[in-house]
């Protein structure tokens, strides 16, 4: 089935690379056409009920939030829909539509936020606790454009490890470039709770005592603003190749914290995926 795209992609940090492929296909299709198309021809084709994307990846970035040294994760590069109503992402393996049309699109999502730090990650870590990856609900919405679309998202970790609310908002532009190349970038900026904050860059007097770092209170404010840059390239009428950087400034409470050894955080992908 030819490539399909919902623009909830573009609140997730990896993102556009099955609306690059549509638009890609349209443009391709369209520049073929040389005699005016019959009735039948012309009619919009029915919405398949499913619409998937397969693939995986590699991503390389910081071992933790604040950190100064890389590492590197397998991901999956997943979309898949069913009906326009329920989908899955990325790092979204459940979600569902309540509005999904040509400008707009809202929902809601279980997300699996993959962020995580572990003393042993670095020797100054060394006292201080271990913070899992965490499970979120996720609301998000985006309109969209012309060539620009701009999204908004909440993400609150529901599984009890403290690791408080995100809120990301963001604007990517999309320019093709021929027919098998497409670039995507824009700004973004996140913004952390006090419980955010606090978990990740915070250090209590219990902290304090057990790793030597000196106590520091992390409040609610920006976290980090982020520059995204995307490339995808159509190797085929079903494979894509995607290539994505996102480049970040840590800010204010998270830039001045104790644990934090960079304030530039880099996260670089690269991922192959399939179209059926």
């Amino acid at each position: 089935m030819p490539a399909q795209f919902s623009r909830s992609r573009l609140t997730s940090p990896r993102s556009s690379t099955v609306l690059l492929a549509a638009l890609c296909f349209s443009t391709a299709a369209w520049g073929q056409a040389s005699t005016p198309a019959s009735p039948v021809a012309a009619a919009t084709p029915t919405q398949p009920d499913w619409v998937v994307t397969l693939g995986a990846g590699v991503q390389a970035g910081p071992r933790y939030p604040g950190s100064n040294s890389i590492g590197f994760m397998p991901i999956p590069a997943i979309d898949i829909e069913y009906k326009n109503l329920l989908f899955a992402k990325q790092d979204m393996p459940l979600g569902v539509y309540f509005i999904n049309d040509p400008h707009w699109s809202a929902g809601l999502a279980l997300q699996y936020d993959l962020t995580e730090r572990h003393s042993a990650d670095d020797a100054h870590l060394a006292g201080l606790a271990n913070l899992p990856m965490t499970p979120r609900a996720k609301l998000f919405a985006a309109y969209t454009i012309s060539a620009l679309t701009v999204s908004a998202s909440a993400a609150q970790d529901i599984g009890g490890h403290q690791e408080g609310l995100l809120v990301d908002v963001n604007a990517i532009a999309t320019l093709p470039l021929g027919t098998q190349w497409y670039l995507s970038a824009g700004p973004g900026v996140t913004w952390g709770n006090g419980q955010y904050q606090s978990t990740f860059f915070g250090i209590t007097p219990a902290q304090n005592r057990a790793s030597g770092l000196p106590q520091y209170t992390a409040r609610a404010g920006v976290n980090n603003v982020y520059l995204s840059l995307e490339a995808d390239y159509l190797l085929t009428k079903h494979w894509t190749a995607t290539a994505n950087v996102k480049i970040a400034q840590l800010q204010s409470n998270a830039a001045h914290s104790p644990i934090t050894e960079s304030r530039q955080q880099t996260t670089s992908t690269l991922s192959l995926s399939y179209t059926y």
